[in-house]
């Protein structure tokens, strides 16, 4: 049979499937856009068809010999939809074939003792786990090659669909990894923005402190210059500034988000400026000691050079064009003939 016979009495059989168990999408032309869809894999839609609605995949007459040197039994066999090759009648019984191997024995020789002992078209099917092969024997040589090729042909299948669950089941436990992935950063996320929150209650409060020391003095008069009250609560606020937004800018930097991170160190340096005004504005003998000027430089100089690197990585992590050969998605190789799951 050529390849468009085959597919063609595979569609066949699969209308033939759908008018037994699902008339109402023979009626309704689903069938046949179905076909459409999988044309030239109409083999594995018949079988997936087959065990969706537990139609045989073939039924006959078989001989059966479970024991060695026993005597053969003629019976109605069938290989259902669940991978079993069943047969009725004295002996009847059931053999699990989703994992079993076929194999064709040889013709017996002339004689009525070795035509007793192993028929002419005869074959076995392998059940492994310390099982002894069963025998059974076709009516013809033709018979016995459908029997062997719809036998293999269902271990394939079998074989094919403990990957799919496998696969599905991978697949449901990387989502399950992920979504408890996100949800611990969704609390570090929450710890973060809790601790910004704490940061800007106390930079507030800081705030109103320094309005409330403004208001005092405008109430008592106009400060004289240098006066050294007002610009050591300046120095202070301007250095508490300073390291609340390098510490937020740190955690943006380790978060990746470096844009954000950049604009944050940027506002540490102008708070880092703003102390060094402050110091120059107290009178000499008032002004702090030399290192604390040094360690304002240094923090300055160190929140300067990680706002440049930060610009850096965000112009180095800018989306290339659409059309460029980097950004076009390598599509990954599917098995194309893994059905739809809603399909049949």
């Amino acid at each position: 049979m050529s390849a468009l016979e085959e597919s063609a009495a595979c569609a066949a059989e699969v209308r033939r499937c759908y008018g037994l168990a699902n008339p109402e999408k023979v009626a309704s032309g689903e069938v046949d856009g179905l076909l459409a869809k999988y044309a030239g894999q109409e083999k594995l839609l018949l079988r997936r068809v087959r065990y969706r609605y537990g139609v045989a995949s073939r039924a006959g007459r078989l001989g059966v010999r479970q024991a060695r040197g026993g005597g053969w039994i003629e019976c109605d066999a069938e290989l259902r939809a669940d991978g079993f090759l069943a047969w009725a009648g004295p002996g009847a019984g059931a053999v699990d074939a989703r994992s079993a191997t076929a194999t064709a024995t040889a013709a017996a020789a002339a004689g009525a003792a070795a035509r007793d002992e192993e028929r002419p078209f005869s074959f076995t099917l392998s059940r492994g786990g310390g099982s002894a092969p069963l025998a059974l024997a076709a009516r013809d040589d033709a018979d016995r090659a459908a029997w062997l090729e719809e036998l293999a042909g269902t271990r394939s299948f079998f074989e094919r669909l403990e990957r799919e669950k496998a696969a599905q089941r991978a697949e449901a436990s990387a989502i399950i990894t992920a979504i408890d992935a996100s949800a611990e950063t969704l609390e570090a996320d929450r710890e973060r923005a809790s601790d910004l929150t704490r940061r800007e209650e106390s930079e507030t409060r800081r705030s109103l402190a320094r309005s409330e020391r403004d208001l005092a003095v405008r109430a008592g008069g106009a400060a004289p210059p240098g006066d050294v009250p007002s610009a050591r609560a300046a120095l202070e606020a301007a250095l508490d500034d300073a390291l609340v937004r390098a510490t937020e800018a740190a955690d943006l930097e380790k978060a990746g988000k470096n844009r954000k991170a950049h604009a944050a160190y940027a506002k540490a340096v102008k708070a880092f400026v703003g102390a060094k005004a402050s110091i120059n504005a107290m009178p000499p003998p008032s002004r702090p000691e030399r290192d604390v000027l040094n360690l304002i430089g240094s923090g300055a100089a160190q929140c300067r050079a990680a706002a440049d690197a930060c610009a850096a990585r965000g112009r180095a992590s800018k989306p290339r064009p659409p059309d460029s050969p980097e950004s076009r998605a390598r599509p990954r190789a599917v098995e194309k003939i893994l059905l739809d799951s809603g399909d049949v």
